[in-house]
């Protein structure tokens, strides 16, 4: 059996490229749409029928790939009307087809020409805020703004003639055949052919039949005719476009109309080649996840799914690779629809893969939770649809983090713990979460600013610690933690502390280095910048706590107290000046286990922030 990227290769071969795409929101209203048909009417009147790609006019609308072919259009395409609008701003479908345009133009300026036509004025400041993210694409482009005074209260007919006055010599670079659009002929007689589509593919005799067989009159079907309502244009009416566009002034009639779409609608989602319909509405399952992977990465996605079954979390995935693109949606789309998530596995193989590219695009129309595993680093070389569905989507790094804290983040993903009554998540572990998954197009930005702070870390986050023998264990404890987030730790023996010592001061003589101790200190000490201290009862009565603060205080370095045994603070039955040292400092109390666990983090960010305070005054 030839894998579906095979066929893929060859039905592409024999596609023709249609150089100018149609980009619109699928949600917007009537007047919008019907500017649309009018003006791709016009543009395929004037010698440009063989390169204008819409979907409506591909009949792919009612699709389950339709999503897939939109976005593929947008890639292979050299031009590109953008009807720009709120619906537009405000649509998942054509801000992804904006994005895929955006990234298409950072890779190469001259890749893709733009050309927007405003078509109503932008006033939400959603709107807003995603029309200043695509201001690139506005850039030294031929553009027709219909928001003007002198364009808003023209007509559909008016406007379109505008648009195609201005742009159409620029259009006719595209042009790689100019061929006139046959013309429309009318049926003389209708043939009941209309049962057998969708509605969105219904031609305007289609649509006179269905209204002629609902028992509308006459006067109202020829209102729609001379509209030139077609089953693509009759999805988008409302009531009111009835009454102010169509002049469908009576309520009854306009009931009917909207019964029998309804009625028709529901007969369509029973027919078997509309699976997809059903599916899409299909609650999903809790604590269940379809993950995507391309078939070369079968070993990896049995891994995360028997590793991801152990946490009580059900999996599913592609079954069967079919022999085509829709026989392979068909044959997993059902199964997919009962996920509440979806994970797909980035690897090298999956960025040009046939099978993750349709089944997230199909994922995606479903409307599924998404989420990323970064296997690989595969940011710049992803296809640029892919980078502007999955790029604002979470992604969990799996390429440079421990396999099973990685696993942690996407159960938690899953199954959110902070939902269970009775449980009190730690700061740390939570923390962990936070930097375990971020959006993929923030993920390799903070990628390099991480290997970049790993590559200077013995520089940046350097301490002293200064203890008594007494939590020697706790101390060994506190030293792997915060290795674990980079911070070096010294002692006035060696620059890393051993585990057999007792303490920073005995055993001297296991010391190879011939200097003296206090030089050795003083060295130590010198090289960090910050100097932690473990404070206990007996650390604060022995010699080398005094030492150790006023050489602190003499080296200007500031001092962090952690207590590790109750005292009162500041601490009693020690010297004046020691007591007046450490009252100027706020410490980090960790003397019980809940405590340790709780303050951790915090203790880690204290010991940055500081860190980072020294070398800016440095």
């Amino acid at each position: 059996m030839p894998r579906m990227d095979e066929v893929h290769e060859k039905k592409s071969k024999k596609r023709q490229k249609k150089a100018i795409f149609v980009s619109y929101s699928p949600d917007a209203g009537y007047p919008e749409k019907k500017f649309i048909v009018e003006l791709v009417r016009q543009l395929k009147d004037n010698s440009l029928a063989e390169d204008l790609w819409l979907d409506k006019d591909e009949r792919v609308t009612g699709s389950p790939s339709w999503l897939s072919q939109r976005l593929e259009a947008v890639e292979r395409c050299k031009a590109c009307l953008v009807i720009l609008s709120e619906s537009y701003l405000t649509c998942p479908v054509s801000l992804f087809e904006a994005k895929t345009i955006l990234e298409r133009k950072r890779h190469n300026k001259d890749s893709v020409h733009v050309f927007p036509i405003l078509l109503s004025s932008i006033e939400s400041d959603i709107s807003l805020e995603k029309l200043k993210e695509l201001s690139i694409l506005l850039e030294n482009v031929v553009g027709v703004d219909l928001t003007g005074k002198d364009q808003v209260n023209k007509s559909f007919a008016e406007k379109v003639s505008a648009v195609v006055g201005k742009l159409m010599e620029n259009l006719e670079r595209f042009a790689s055949i100019r061929i006139s659009p046959s013309p429309l002929t009318s049926n003389t007689e209708w043939t009941g052919v209309y049962l057998t589509k969708k509605i969105n593919e219904w031609t305007i005799d289609d649509l006179q039949e269905w209204l002629y067989n609902a028992g509308i009159k006459e006067f109202y079907r020829q209102a729609l005719a001379e509209a030139m309502i077609d089953g693509f244009l009759l999805m988008s009416l409302t009531d009111y476009d009835m009454i102010y566009h169509l002049g469908i002034d009576s309520r009854p009639v306009r009931k009917k109309i909207m019964q029998h779409i309804l009625q028709t609608l529901d007969k369509e989602h029973k027919m078997p080649n509309n699976w997809h319909l059903r599916a899409r509405m299909q609650r999903a399952k809790q604590n269940t996840i379809y993950i995507i992977y391309d078939p070369s990465d079968i070993r990896l996605a049995h891994c995360v799914k028997q590793d991801l079954m152990k946490k009580g979390i059900q999996v599913f995935h592609h079954a069967k690779l079919g022999v085509s693109k829709d026989e392979f949606l068909y044959l997993n789309g059902p199964t997919m629809a009962y996920a509440s998530f979806v994970f797909v596995l980035l690897t090298e193989e999956a960025i040009t893969s046939p099978f993750v590219f349709n089944e997230l695009l199909l994922a995606e129309w479903f409307g599924k939770k998404i989420v990323s595993g970064l296997f690989a680093k595969t940011w710049q070389n992803l296809r640029p649809c892919l980078k502007a569905v999955l790029g604002d989507y979470s992604a969990i790094d799996f390429r440079s983090k421990p396999y099973v804290e990685s696993m942690d983040v996407l159960e938690h993903f899953v199954k959110p713990t902070r939902f269970v009554s009775g449980i009190v998540l730690e700061q740390a572990f939570l923390n962990k979460i936070s930097d375990g998954i971020k959006p993929l197009n923030k993920l390799e930005e903070y990628q390099s600013a991480l290997q970049s702070r790993k590559i200077d870390a013995e520089e940046e986050y350097k301490v002293f610690l200064s203890y008594q023998w007494d939590i020697q264990s706790n101390v060994e404890e506190l030293q792997k933690i915060l290795q674990e987030h980079n911070i070096i730790c010294s002692s006035d023996i060696k620059p890393t502390m051993t585990l057999q010592r007792s303490s920073s001061r005995i055993n001297k003589s296991q010391d190879n280095s011939s200097e003296n101790s206090q030089a050795a200190l003083q060295r130590h000490m010198k090289s960090c910048l910050v100097v932690i201290c473990c404070v206990t009862p007996k650390y604060l009565q022995t010699e080398s706590c005094t030492k150790d603060i006023f050489l602190a205080e003499n080296l200007s370095k500031p001092i962090l107290p952690i207590i590790f045994r109750y005292c009162p603070w500041p601490p009693e039955g020690i010297t004046t000046q020691i007591k007046k040292l450490l009252s100027r400092y706020e410490p980090i109390d960790m003397s019980n286990q809940t405590l340790f666990r709780q303050n951790i983090a915090t203790l880690t960010e204290k010991i940055k922030s500081l860190c980072h305070k020294c070398q800016l005054e440095y």
